[in-house]
């Protein structure tokens, strides 16, 4: 009797191991996807906002775009009026979202996003961005790597 409970409890070890080490993998698996997801849709949402600007500038640790003012004209075809000054855009990362301020109203473009680092150059801006989405046991969060992806973006209406 005293063998039959002896291995029944290595088994029962043994697959309460096997079960730990498969919920670790899951968890680093699922965080870095949420990660990598979380970059990739930021560079895209971002490349998109910005491609039709005009300026962009980096001040601490900001970006600023200037879209061109876009007028209706009389057909309903819709113009850039590039004799006026446009909105003005300020893109930064806080509290682990990627925030737009329009006129003093700020919205979230993205969550999850740990850091950001702009770059200009005339017409280009290079973007990247960090995700540390963590999930699963505190063992498995302390074990992941940062997410990072950069992108370049050239802007239509530069210097227009």
């Amino acid at each position: 009797m005293l063998v039959v409970i002896f291995i029944a409890g290595i088994a029962t070890t043994s697959v309460m191991a096997m079960l730990v080490g498969s919920m670790d993998g899951w968890t680093r698996g699922t965080s870095n996807d949420y990660a990598q997801t979380s970059v990739s849709i930021g560079l895209q949402k971002l490349s998109q906002e910005i491609r039709e600007a005009e300026t962009a500038s980096v001040a601490s640790g900001r970006l600023t775009v200037v879209m061109p003012l876009k007028t209706t004209g009389a057909n309903g075809e819709v113009f850039y009026n590039r004799g006026t000054a446009g909105e003005s855009r300020t893109y930064y990362v806080a509290n682990g979202e990627l925030r737009r301020s329009v006129g003093g109203v700020v919205s979230v473009v993205l969550k999850r996003i740990s850091a950001a680092t702009f770059l200009t150059n005339g017409p280009n801006v290079n973007i990247t961005l960090t995700s540390n989405e963590r999930e699963g046991t505190a063992e498995a969060r302390r074990t992941l790597e940062d997410q990072t992806a950069t992108v370049r973006v050239r802007l239509r209406n530069y210097g227009s």
